[in-house]
């Protein structure tokens, strides 16, 4: 594997909050980074997939991201909860023109800014039926995330992800 890339909401982050849709798409017309950051205060800590593991990861592969949100969103989850996780490619709304998920040009975007021809050797992690379909047309693999299992089940995919590179 030489390339993992993630999608953010509901996959790197839990972000499943009615009241956070409307952020999220009016930051695609203006910079509402104060509403988002008052949001996420009153909300506390998110549930994520750990830095420790992304890290681990890090160490074998490179990381990316490849978000339907707007790219100021974007940009602040991630140095707000992984500040220390360097993403070798973040591709964005803004990247893919009208092309949005099921497309999959935000995947064929990331593997092309990581320098990955093989897409056999690449694996898009995501929560949804358009990130699977994405993944396909791309021909790279899928592992889907569901942050709606049982602690065990959740703990079992962390082991999951970390074992795709033993160390």
């Amino acid at each position: 594997m030489d390339l993992i890339i993630f999608d953010l909401d509901n996959t790197l982050i839990k972000t499943d909050y009615p009241e956070l849709d409307p952020i999220r798409r009016s930051l695609r017309n203006e910079n509402n980074l104060p509403v988002l950051r008052d949001f996420l205060g009153k909300c506390g800590n998110l549930t994520r997939i750990p830095e420790k593991t992304l890290k681990n990861l890090n160490k074998k592969c490179s990381l990316a991201v490849f978000s339907g949100a707007p790219r100021c969103y974007v940009n602040y989850m991630l140095s707000h909860y992984y500040p220390n996780i360097e993403f070798s490619a973040v591709i964005c709304y803004e990247d893919v023109g009208r092309m949005y998920k099921p497309s999959p040009c935000g995947i064929i975007k990331a593997m092309k800014n990581c320098g990955t021809t093989s897409p056999e050797k690449v694996i898009y992690i995501g929560d949804d039926y358009r990130d699977r379909i994405a993944a396909a047309s791309a021909g790279c693999r899928y592992m889907h995330w569901n942050w709606y299992k049982t602690e065990n089940e959740i703990n079992c995919k962390l082991n999951t992800l970390e074992q795709l590179y033993p160390k």
